[in-house]
């Protein structure tokens, strides 16, 4: 029997997939501090396929228009272009009769059924929904250090390759007292005003793992820099923001805010975790900028879904199920189809704590 009359005949949950996608999509996304800072926002496609337009990588000027005569024309589509496929991520999760009926008891023995029965499934959701947000996390830490890997540390894009950049490197000897770590700050930060052609940046932001963090704040010359200014009890008394979840230590030295990044997860396929930062590396980047960074979300693969409507981060996540043979129970599909880019991989610089090879 087809899926839609079993949930019509109230055989099964009293749920239709678009109430499902519904409950997924309104589940918090509560992992990830790039998640929490805003970074890479949704922007809906009606393909799964974007161009980016890099004409020479800028914003052209534009040129004065005297009274009467024809303006200047807008050119989309003219410059050098790069075209992304929006990969395509789905899970499946088997809800056997047994966890339904599990439900439906529970459901039966409280004030308010028709709830209990919906908080039991949109717990499983919640599970679900953690991994694909997990899953989003590393991509997006991933496009900012230049190479966007999925769950499976898969490598999708590797952004420098295909913008034909060589990646920008700043060293940190941490380990030589004699290194001048504001002087180094500000190599980066006029490196990155230097690619910054036509466009403006408020600040410049590191995502640098817990121990680069350490070892740059107790540095003898960050310890200088600060000496005698109302800003040493920051350094000697560093407080912990709360965000995603998680605390992690802030500081502005030389101009350049420095965000503690602190994440482990589990990667499919593997044994243990895995760090999205390694102890040694950060990564920079100038903020205020225009369209750097952005979530391409794509339609679902899903033959319902063709009238054509562009997606949106309100349905980021797409929900379908069927009925199992000889009525073992349903399978769930999740599926997807995201993609973080960082488009103006130039303004981005690598970070490594130790000397210069």
């Amino acid at each position: 029997m087809d899926p839609d009359e079993l949930l019509d005949s109230g055989s099964l949950l009293p749920l239709t997939a678009a109430h499902h996608t519904g409950l997924i999509n309104s589940v918090p996304d509560q992992f990830g501090q790039l998640n929490a800072d805003g970074m890479f926002p949704s922007e809906g496609l009606d393909t799964p396929y974007v161009r980016i337009d890099i004409d020479d990588g800028v914003i052209t000027a534009l040129p004065v228009t005297e009274g009467g005569r024809p303006s200047s024309i807008a050119r989309h589509g003219k410059g050098k272009g790069v075209i992304f496929e929006i990969p395509n991520v789905s899970h499946e999760d088997s809800v056997l009769a047994a966890d339904i009926r599990s439900w439906m008891a529970y459901a039966r023995r409280t004030r308010t059924p028709d709830d209990a029965l919906i908080n039991k499934v949109e717990t499983r959701h919640r599970r679900n929904r953690l991994k694909f947000s997990i899953t989003l996390e590393v991509m997006k830490i991933s496009s900012l250090k230049g190479r966007i890997v999925d769950g499976a540390n898969q490598l999708i894009y590797d952004l420098n390759k295909v913008f034909e950049l060589q990646q920008r490197v700043v060293y940190f000897d941490l380990d030589d007292p004699t290194f001048d770590v504001p002087a180094a700050l500000e190599e980066v930060l006029s490196g990155t005003e230097e690619e910054l052609v036509n466009d403006t940046m408020t600040g410049l932001e590191v995502r640098i793992a817990p121990e680069f963090y350490s070892k740059i704040i107790r540095h003898p010359s960050v310890e200088k820099y600060f000496a005698g200014t109302p800003a040493m009890l920051q350094l000697l008394n560093q407080q912990r923001e709360k965000s995603a979840n998680s605390f992690r230590r802030v500081i502005e030295i030389s101009g350049c805010t420095i965000r503690e990044y602190r994440a482990r997860v589990k990667l499919w396929g593997t044994e243990g975790t895995t760090r999205l930062l390694d102890a040694k590396e950060g990564v920079s980047y100038p903020t205020g900028t225009i369209e750097s960074h952005v979530t391409y979300a794509a339609p679902p693969l899903d033959i319902r879904e063709l009238d054509g409507a562009t997606f949106s981060d309100e349905d980021l996540i797409h929900f379908s199920e069927e009925v199992m043979k000889h009525g073992a129970g349903l399978e769930w599909k999740y599926q997807m189809n995201s993609l973080p880019i960082w488009r103006k991989p130039r303004l981005t610089t690598k970070w490594v704590w130790g000397p210069q090879p």
